[in-house]
């Protein structure tokens, strides 16, 4: 609490009268008064003030630590696609083929199609097309799934160098079950080309 400097007062206010003689008024007595009386209102304002708004900073603070602290939503887990059992592939790569080259194929058509008389159902593929001889051996590669669900299949052909053959067209027709795969659907891509999809349940 500021306490009234009755002293101060006194200095600034001479013990004189307010009125000056013969019923005058004395202006210069009243400045003074005025300006004692406005400057000790300040200071009092001032005092009341600060504690006001240490109490508010307070309140904030306090009322922010009460407050839950958000929390951040888990991420769902994308579940990894894979293969879980593989039929067999009558052209896929052997150990004897080491030593040979490896020559392109030309894919005519891919069908996709499920075979629903399994238990589960399965996916089957039929490629059909050409090798450049009749010495050319078929080959289809069959890769597991990747993260985005797609089944990669690649088809070339092999030749022994040391064999001479006539360059005479070889047709052929690969029909080859792809197995059973984790719950999802897939897209099948032949040498980089999509070639159809299917749902494994």
């Amino acid at each position: 609490m500021i306490n009234w400097n009755r002293s101060l007062h006194n200095a600034v206010v001479p013990q004189t009268s307010v009125c000056a003689p013969a019923g005058e008024i004395n202006l210069a007595v009243l400045g003074k008064i005025f300006a004692t009386d406005v400057d000790f209102t300040k200071q009092y304002y001032n005092h009341l003030r600060r504690p006001a708004l240490g109490i508010a900073a307070l309140l904030l603070v306090t009322l922010s630590a009460c407050l839950p602290v958000p929390t951040r939503e888990p991420t769902q887990a994308i579940p990894v696609p894979y293969r879980i059992t593989q039929d067999e592939n009558p052209y896929a790569p052997d150990i004897e083929d080491t030593g040979r080259q490896i020559a392109a194929v030309t894919v005519a058509s891919v069908i996709v199609s499920e075979k629903y008389e399994f238990t589960p159902p399965r996916a089957a593929i039929v490629i059909t097309g050409h090798m450049p001889s009749v010495c050319n051996e078929l080959r289809i590669e069959i890769s597991p799934p990747d993260d985005q669900f797609r089944v990669f299949i690649e088809a070339y052909s092999l030749i022994d160098p040391d064999i001479q053959c006539d360059d005479v067209f070889q047709q052929f027709e690969a029909e080859i079950l792809l197995g059973t795969y984790s719950t999802g659907r897939f897209t099948i891509w032949v040498n980089d080309a999509l070639a159809g999809d299917f749902v494994s349940y």
